[in-house]
């Protein structure tokens, strides 16, 4: 005759039963973990309709890979096609501001920051290296999409993380010239990020020089006491305030320094660099951090 088992006992021994099983299966798991390097455990990624979210998931997951294996191997991943997604792809920067990851264009690894240039020349990549901190941040500027092949907006999120800066971005399609209004106020912006990131002194730098043209479109930058400090043209920079007057006797000066920190536009007649002739200047002008950044478009005099 069979013996009876007491409930209190055969209960005590499913429940070993079900912890060891339930050991067993985490001994699993941990030993495919450690058997798959394709990737480091992470959060479940965001959908890449929120491009911040999924950007800043992106980089969160090289930062992850650095720490579970180290430089080298994550240096050596970041440099494959394997490891861009559409156009996501991560960057690494070392202590020296050299490149040393970048699989959409290889041309930049072993290379100075500085080499990273936008169109007209814009310094994207010193812009990048002086905006990383520990904490993170969003960088926007003109940077060619390797995906499309175009010159887009990137909205890169950068982090600075034992010394190194990791990256990534995405990629939206900037107002056409078509939209004048539209791309001055782009371009203006463009140039108070660049204030943002690298300071005064490399801005104007940039400012000053002719290769920042972009056709029609140049910036000027003007102090606190109404003097121009940044003009392709060495003829208007440290110009006297009180000179702003165009051709039709309008002394466009007042209005435009009375700008803000929400912009202004101001209309009035100057030449045209493009055309060489004077032509009515619609100049868009953003007060921040007391220095003026303005540009603008031309229309023909009727």
């Amino acid at each position: 005759m069979a013996q009876r088992i007491p409930k209190s006992t055969a209960a005590l021994a499913l429940a070993a039963i079900s912890a060891a099983g339930l050991a067993l299966a985490g001994l699993i798991v941990a030993i495919l973990a450690l058997g798959d390097d394709s990737a480091p455990a992470s959060a479940e990624a965001p959908f890449k309709s929120d491009p911040d979210a999924y950007t800043r998931w992106f980089v969160e997951q090289a930062l992850e890979r650095y720490e579970a294996s180290g430089l080298e191997e994550t240096v050596a991943y970041y440099n494959t096609a394997a490891s861009v997604d559409g156009q996501w792809y991560v960057f690494i920067i070392d202590e020296d501001d050299t490149m040393i990851a970048h699989a959409a264009n290889p041309d930049f690894v072993g290379r100075h920051v500085s080499a990273a240039v936008g169109p007209n020349g814009y310094p994207s990549g010193l812009a990048v290296a002086a905006a990383a901190s520990e904490d993170g941040g969003w960088l926007d500027y003109t940077f060619p999409n390797f995906a499309t092949g175009g010159a887009e907006t990137k909205h890169s999120w950068i982090i600075r993380h034992d010394g190194l800066i990791f990256g990534s971005g995405w990629y939206e399609r900037g107002p056409s010239k078509a939209d004048a209004p539209a791309y001055t106020q782009a371009f203006v912006r463009e140039a108070v990020n660049l204030y943002n990131a690298l300071g005064l002194e490399e801005t104007v730098a940039y400012y000053n020089t002719e290769e920042h043209i972009d056709d029609q479109w140049y910036v000027f930058i003007i102090d606190e006491d109404g003097y121009t400090i940044s003009h392709y043209n060495p003829e208007y920079r440290g110009r006297d305030p009180n000179l702003r007057i165009d051709p039709t006797g309008y002394f466009y000066g007042d209005d435009l320094l009375a700008a803000t920190e929400t912009g202004r536009w101001v209309n009035y007649v100057i030449r045209n660099p493009e055309s060489g002739q004077d032509q009515r200047k619609h100049t868009w002008a953003v007060r921040h951090d007391g220095f003026l950044f303005a540009s603008g478009w031309y229309e023909a005099l009727p």
